[in-house]
């Protein structure tokens, strides 16, 4: 029976997609640290350890593991602490990635459904008008047919371990040294929905949002909605070419061409940018084939407060995405502010459990995907 037919709602359908998947013997093959990890049956198989990576967050490790096993009504057979820290050593941090992304997945497919419902229990008269009455009520809020995407990073305060500072930023200061980490996330503004992160090292936020991880979640016609750290070269050319499109605030400095829009009178204006002759970004352009001219509209803005903003975007067709929406669009980037403050605060990421690298990215990924 056709699961939209049925009634089934997307949580129901969620939790047996997840339930599959974290019993299927390829989960195991893909997401242990090593071969022989989950081979012999043991009390943390591989779907409990997983659920006691998620239900031990902001408690004990022990804590966590009485409450799944009351849960399992298994209360005699409680694992130790110690085998827990063990058992959580074979387990790869991106398994709580992977499971995101079939909540994601699966969050996208609400439309599919609808849409194919529609049209198989109207009659073959009817069947296009059907369509098109629930594609225009869909579940996925779209702008322009397209998905606005913020991404911003973070920093994360992470335990001192000799592991964590390895993997990781130490920072020094008059207080005596610390260990941080950047983290970044992919959201969809207009859903709620953080659909892909990393976290490492500080370093350029750009880089990691081009990384495999986290750019392999967007896709073609997605809009990038992007604070002002952003207005960079190599990200442009980077997403021109892979056919994403960019909305930027833009700082008073930087390109020669946006500095003279600004002093300018214009309140619009499509300017071409140009291949800046920093040795770095010549190199990362030339080696991707990246364009070395990109074309993009910059807006002017004036706020309530009197101040003026400036907006870059590479859509440049002005009657099809006019003006006065921009300044709109824009706002949307506060939902990943919002996010960013309950992922911390809420959720309190930073509450990290184990002492080395790994058990750090399960924890943060465990907790991006409980938000989602």
């Amino acid at each position: 029976m056709n699961d939209f037919k049925s009634g089934e709602k997307l949580g129901l359908r969620i939790i047996r997609r997840l339930k599959k998947f974290l019993s299927a013997s390829s989960t195991i093959e893909r997401f242990r640290a090593t071969p022989t990890a989950f081979s012999r049956e043991r009390l943390l198989t591989l779907p409990i350890l997983v659920l006691t990576v998620l239900r031990a967050h902001k408690v004990s490790q022990q804590s966590g593991l009485n409450k799944v096993f009351r849960a399992l009504d298994r209360v005699f057979s409680v694992p130790s602490a110690s085998a827990y820290s063990q058992a959580r050593a074979k387990l790869k941090p991106e398994i709580f990635v992977e499971l995101n992304h079939l909540v994601c997945e699966e969050y996208y497919k609400q439309d599919d459904r609808a849409i194919t419902y529609a049209a198989s229990a109207a009659s073959a008269a009817s069947a296009v008008s059907a369509v098109s009455a629930v594609s225009a009520d869909k579940t996925t809020q779209l702008w322009h047919d397209r998905r606005l995407l913020g991404f911003d990073g973070t920093v994360l305060n992470l335990p001192d371990y000799p592991m964590i500072r390895e993997a990781f930023s130490v920072q020094v200061n008059q207080y005596g040294a610390y260990v941080q980490g950047l983290a970044g996330v992919l959201y969809d503004l207009l859903n709620d929905i953080g659909l892909a992160s990393d976290l490492g090292p500080k370093q350029g936020e750009q880089t990691i949002l081009m990384s495999d991880r986290v750019w392999l979640q967007t896709k073609r016609g997605d809009v990038l909605v992007l604070d002002r750290n952003y207005v960079d070269f190599a990200l442009l050319a980077w997403a021109v070419k892979n056919k994403r499109d960019v909305v930027i605030r833009c700082a008073t400095n930087g390109f020669a061409v946006i500095q003279e829009f600004w002093n300018s009178t214009k309140d619009e204006a499509i300017v071409t940018l140009t291949l800046p002759d920093t040795p770095n970004t010549r190199r990362f352009v030339r080696e991707n084939n990246l364009p070395e001219s990109v074309q993009v509209r910059l807006m002017k803005f004036t706020l309530s407060s009197g101040e003026t903003e400036v907006i870059l975007t590479t859509l440049c067709d002005t009657v099809a995405f006019p003006k006065q929406e921009f300044y709109t669009i824009y706002g949307k980037r506060w939902g990943e502010e919002t996010y960013f403050d309950r992922v911390k605060n809420i959720f309190e990421v930073e509450r990290f459990s184990g002492k080395t690298a790994l058990t750090i990215l399960q924890d943060f990924f465990s907790v991006i995907f409980l938000a989602t």
